[in-house]
């Protein structure tokens, strides 16, 4: 089988690209081991956010670390053979949460995120799918004077690039939000932010569209990728099936350095797993997602239940799981409101790709002028995943459809 285009990975990321480059004309294929956006992309907290722009990596980092690594932070848990394997990511990564990276950092996630959201409006528009984005905001509420003080940073980081949020007392957020026990000192209103009430059922109507206007999905499990001729790749499954195209673009999360690796492509990629469960609404429901800052957990509305998802953990993405983070969440999120039994038997699982300086890796691998990278979104896949679409087609096609600078995602500031 040969085609023009074929996009590795059928999560929100990998969909959105393909639906973005047929858009602009291309013949594409997109493929998938498993069921279109029923990975990472499947169980977030279906924030689409105009407001994030204090990554982990930050300069309240260092500060914060010895609580960390003490297990003293709800938010975070680490695998410590893991973290001894790879430890040179590690000093990359804490090499980027220098404050001179903080405002610049900010200022292109912030642009993604912009452009994300009007992209999003566009496609759900013509899908006749407006419904599905809900625009009431989200929440952080603080629960400790200290936590509220924590976030000055990203308060500062956000005025100065004139992101929108109100300041709530804890009077203030009851009004907002009565099904939520007295134990908030404040909170702040993110009110630009949207979400979505069904994370998969976005996925769903993206690839709908994509499917509509004549693309084609294929489950194909890659087992290598190989650049037989100068404008020519083959992608084999373990079933000795092929798929041969003239570009290839490799936007499969958590996987794609994986993928990379058969290409001689290093790409230096970890993974912050998360965790959730799915449990009876209390009767006053949620009016929009909220995160507990101190505990570092989100409870969002998820249609009949509500999705509390945990914090970080940092382990190797096959690794198996462990539940103690998101049952402490749970239990934590009960005291803040009258959530009921769990509605999933086992908490879900996923991993969220990560690089050291928090940024996707979006453009042309560096030895191949017909391979692309579409990957390294960390949590924010969901709300990023248009906007990383629009600058690869642009960068694909020779392009200008958006004036931002696109020279922060490439992959040569990594050697890929």
């Amino acid at each position: 089988m040969t085609v023009n285009v074929c996009v590795i990975g059928a999560g929100i990321v990998g969909i959105t690209t393909a639906l973005e480059l047929q858009d602009r004309g291309l013949d594409v294929l997109l493929i998938d081991r498993d069921e279109p956006g029923k990975q990472t992309s499947f169980g977030n907290a279906g924030v689409l956010s105009v407001s994030t722009v204090l990554t982990v990596n930050n300069p309240n980092l260092l500060k914060n670390l010895p609580r960390m690594l003490l297990g003293r932070a709800p938010y975070f848990r680490y695998d410590l053979a893991h973290s001894i394997t790879h430890l040179s990511w590690l000093a990359q990564f804490l090499r980027f949460s220098a404050s001179s990276y903080s405002l610049p950092t900010a200022r292109t996630l912030l642009s993604l995120q912009t452009l994300s959201i009007a992209r999003h409006r566009e496609l759900l528009a013509e899908a006749g799918a407006e419904a599905m984005l809900l625009e009431t905001g989200w929440i952080k509420a603080y629960r400790s004077v200290a936590a509220e003080k924590g976030s000055a940073l990203e308060c500062e980081l956000m005025d100065q690039l004139g992101v929108k949020y109100v300041r709530l007392s804890g009077d203030d957020l009851r009004a907002m939000e009565p099904g939520l026990n007295p134990i908030y000192e404040s909170a702040i209103l993110l009110s630009e932010t949207c979400s979505v009430s069904d994370p998969f059922a976005l996925s769903s109507i993206y690839l709908k569209l994509f499917m509509d206007r004549g693309g084609r999905f294929r489950t194909f499990d890659v087992t290598s990728v190989k650049n037989i001729r100068a404008n020519k790749w083959r992608i084999s499954s373990q079933s000795n099936d092929s798929i041969e195209c003239e570009q290839a673009v490799i936007a499969c999360g958590p996987w794609s350095s994986h993928i990379c690796a058969m290409i001689d492509y290093k790409v230096p990629m970890a993974w912050e797993r998360g965790y959730n469960l799915n449990v009876e609404s209390p009767q006053i429901e949620l009016g929009r997602p909220v995160l507990d800052v101190d505990c570092g957990f989100v409870m969002t509305p998820q249609g009949s239940s509500t999705r509390i998802c945990s914090g970080v953990e940092f382990a190797h993405r096959d690794a198996p799981p462990d539940y103690s983070q998101v049952r402490r969440a749970y239990d934590d999120a009960k005291a803040a409101a009258a959530f009921g039994a769990p509605v999933d038997e086992t908490p879900w699982l996923g991993s969220r790709p990560t690089l050291p300086d928090s940024l996707p890796m979006i453009g042309c691998a560096s030895k191949h002028s017909n391979l692309w990278f579409n990957f390294g979104h960390q949590h924010i896949g969901l709300g990023t995943s248009t906007g990383s679409a629009v600058i690869l087609a642009d960068l694909m096609l020779g392009e200008d459809k958006v004036n931002i600078s696109k020279a922060a995602y490439s992959p040569s500031r990594f050697g890929a």
